[in-house]
């Protein structure tokens, strides 16, 4: 069937070189020659580039295979870190959360030491006051109850005039007392 195909074609060619519808020049030279090359690379050579051309798909499909699965595992890792990554902050907010309120109570606790100190040093300082203010009536009370006795042991001087000069003394170092 190629021999018969092959002799129809050369019937065909050479009746057209004969009739001249086809002109023999350098071009067409070229293109028979880059025919029979074609025809030369496929009936000779095409098993070969089909091995190399199949050997490089299967390279491809290997470098293809192995970097899909070097995604997956990235995927893979990358799921897996923002999970602990998710965990990590979780825990960091509860550790912050009961910091918050360590250190909220550990101020309550200061505080109310520092109101206790304020408290105690008020107290110091009224009784301070109390004390002050008792010992100064105290000599107030002595004093005037000086001033009463010797009033009154003036008072039973029988000189009038002594005992008017006495009792104007006497008013006079009461009212100053005031």
């Amino acid at each position: 069937m190629i021999f018969k195909n092959f002799v129809l074609f050369f019937l065909f060619f050479i009746t057209i070189l004969s009739k001249e519808i086809l002109v023999f020049n350098e071009e067409l030279l070229i293109l028979f020659a880059f025919l029979i090359f074609l025809l030369f690379l496929r009936n000779y050579i095409s098993y070969n580039i089909s091995k190399e051309l199949d050997a490089r798909a299967s390279k491809i499909k290997e470098d293809f295979d192995y970097f899909r699965n070097m995604q997956k595992k990235t995927f893979v890792f990358s799921v897996n870190y923002h999970i602990k990554q998710k965990s990590l902050s979780f825990e960091i907010i509860q550790i912050f959360q009961s910091l918050k309120q360590n250190i909220l109570l550990i101020l309550l606790t200061s505080s109310n030491k520092q109101s206790k100190n304020f408290n105690n040093q008020l107290e110091d300082k009224l009784r301070k006051i109390i004390s002050h203010y008792i010992k100064l009536n105290i000599a107030m009370q002595n004093n005037i109850s000086i001033k009463v006795y010797t009033y009154l042991k003036f008072q039973y001087i029988k000189d009038k005039k002594m005992r008017k000069l006495i009792s104007k003394k006497f008013i006079s170092l009461l009212s100053d007392i005031k």
